[in-house]
């Protein structure tokens, strides 16, 4: 009696599983039809082979080739039986090489619902059926691009939504509406997550560990139960533009309907800290709250923490193992802590100064008036401009006339500018009594400063240093450490330029400055240098950016 193996598949999990199907593509179906074939061509079934929920596009199926090596290495089976061809492959290529291996091991292809043999009929019948399940495979992946690139262009949710949203179901009037809306128990802390990475403070191992204890959990599936944050999830989510309130599909961005958790300058910034740890910087072992805000005064390399034998924690200079070889001295942390609060002391301005600052601000916001509304209003053209020269983009792109590189490169730089002019729009729009209220907040710092950060704990330290310095330069002269200068981050620059302070020589301490800030440093930052410097400018078109509420809320209940 002739022995037969049949083959069997199922491009899904759930087919595999059901007990019948309208078109017999069920496990169940298959093998009980194939059985009946092999029964009719008087052959006996000696083994079977199942891939269930695999797609026919690839011919690498563990079954199949599992198949293949069964008919290589017994030579005794005389048929192969399939319910239909499109079951053992979808493509045309991968159809001949199939039934070539199968040839060489001397069986034949039996299908149970197409009429294929070896006489010259059955092969054409064989070729027309496999060309036929080629186009269809290649024509319903065609319309399912095509459907998902039209879903995002209507701003719809292609997939299940990420953490910080959940899906919405209703029938109103027997029409069924479907909608993602914000998880109420999981936004915020995935808004908080963004936060806190983008200040650079946590590694994707601490701030997933933080999250989970804030309760941040995955939502429960019919497989899986809920469970706490991961560095890779976590890696995964802050990654995704979806959070932006826009959808991406192969490679192009559209407005979606659901509501931005994020905004696209928060978003940003957490890419470039992502970026910056993928190419090699690593969180330390060693904390302190002066780190990344202290620089070398000789050779402008950053200033480094390391831990003794001891147990104290020393400040070294990143370019003594660089080429520069710099000299600077191992100093103590705490060495440094004090030179620094020593350093409040010496910007702190006085009340005269800031009677000064407060009256040259005010008429100078009075002069700014016209030219900030005079300037939303260009802004606004240029926003209607770049909006209709995107929509001429998309239109191209749809069109097939732009390859996608291009368009990507395009659609950033369109982006980018639109992002601008929405900044530059809202600034303008702000009240000048809120410009003012700043104004005096940033100007009640300045007179305080001192006993602020000689108060304040090392956490709210670390965030006024950030506040107020890009970077403070550390040098040694004559034995002892010290500051030598920094670079205010604005307003606060531009203040210290209104106070009439003389502005000293800069010596060989302007050439000292980081590489990587060497265009932050040009003639037009202001720099503060002992004595202070005298600023061109006193603020740009952006308007005064006041320090986090969270630190003025800490400055009235605790530093006071």
């Amino acid at each position: 009696m002739k022995q037969a193996v049949i083959y069997l598949r199922v491009s899904t999990p759930g087919q595999a599983k059901r007990d019948h199907d309208p078109e017999g593509y069920s496990i169940p179906a298959q093998r009980e039809a194939c059985t009946r074939k092999a029964e009719s061509l008087e052959a006996n079934v000696v083994a079977e082979f199942v891939d269930a929920g695999e797609s026919a596009r690839s011919a690498d199926r563990t079954q199949l080739q599992a198949m293949l090596k069964y008919l290589q290495d017994t030579k005794t089976i005389s048929i192969v039986v399939v319910h239909k061809i499109d079951r053992l492959a979808r493509s045309r290529e991968d159809d001949v090489t199939i039934n070539l291996a199968i040839r060489k091991a001397g069986a034949q292809l039996v299908s149970c619902t197409e009429n294929i043999d070896e006489t010259p009929p059955g092969r054409l019948v064989h070729g027309i059926m496999a060309t036929i399940s080629d186009f269809y495979s290649a024509n319903l992946a065609a319309e399912v691009v095509k459907g998902m690139t039209q879903k995002a262009k209507n701003g719809g949710t292609l997939n299940r939504p990420p953490l910080g949203y959940v899906n919405r179901r209703e029938f109103v009037d027997g029409s069924d509406r479907r909608w993602v809306e914000l998880d109420t128990a999981r936004a915020d802390l995935v808004q908080l997550a963004f936060t806190l990475y983008a200040m650079g403070d946590y590694s994707l191992v601490a701030l997933a560990e933080l999250l989970t204890k804030r309760g941040l959990t995955s939502r429960p599936t019919q497989r899986l139960a809920t469970h706490g944050m991961t560095k890779n999830t976590l890696a995964d989510m802050l990654a995704n533009p979806y959070y932006m309130g826009v959808t991406k599909y192969q490679g192009v961005i559209y407005p979606g309907k659901h509501p931005a958790l994020v905004g696209s300058r928060l978003f940003q910034q957490v890419q470039d800290v992502l970026k910056a740890r993928l190419v090699g910087e690593k969180q330390r072992r060693h904390l302190h709250y002066l780190k990344g805000t202290i620089f070398c005064g000789r050779c402008g390399s950053r200033m480094c923490v390391t831990l003794s034998k001891e147990q104290y924690l020393y400040y070294f200079c990143l370019g003594r193992s660089k080429r520069s070889g710099c000299q600077l001295s191992y100093t103590p942390a705490d060495a440094i802590e004090d030179k620094l609060a020593e350093y409040y002391r010496q910007v702190q301005l006085t009340n005269e100064e800031v009677d000064r600052v407060h009256d040259e601000a005010k008429a100078y916001l009075g002069e700014s008036r016209s030219v900030l509304e005079a300037d939303a209003k260009r802004q606004k053209l240029a926003l209607e401009r770049l909006e209709a020269e995107h929509a001429k983009l998309l239109q191209a792109y749809y069109a097939n006339m732009m390859p996608l590189d291009i368009f990507g490169r395009e659609q950033e730089r369109i982006t980018t500018g639109m992002d601008q002019a929405k900044d530059a729009i809202a600034a303008a729009d702000q009240g000048f009594d809120d410009i003012q209220e700043q104004l005096d907040q940033t100007l009640y710092l300045l007179r305080n400063m001192y006993q602020t950060y000689l108060e304040a704990p090392k956490p709210l330290r670390r965030k006024l240093n950030q506040a107020l310095f890009e970077y403070v330069f550390i040098e040694e002269d004559d034995n002892a450490m010290g500051v030598h200068g920094s670079k205010m981050v604005e307003p606060y620059g531009a203040i210290m330029g209104l106070t009439g302070r003389p502005k000293p020589e800069l010596k060989r301490l302007a050439l000292a400055r980081p590489k990587s800030q060497a265009g932050s440093l040009a003639s037009g930052s202001p720099l503060f240098y002992e004595d202070g410097s005298k600023a061109a400018y006193m603020v740009e078109h952006i308007g005064f950016e006041p320090m986090a509420s969270a630190m003025r809320m800490q400055r009235s209940s605790q530093l006071s």
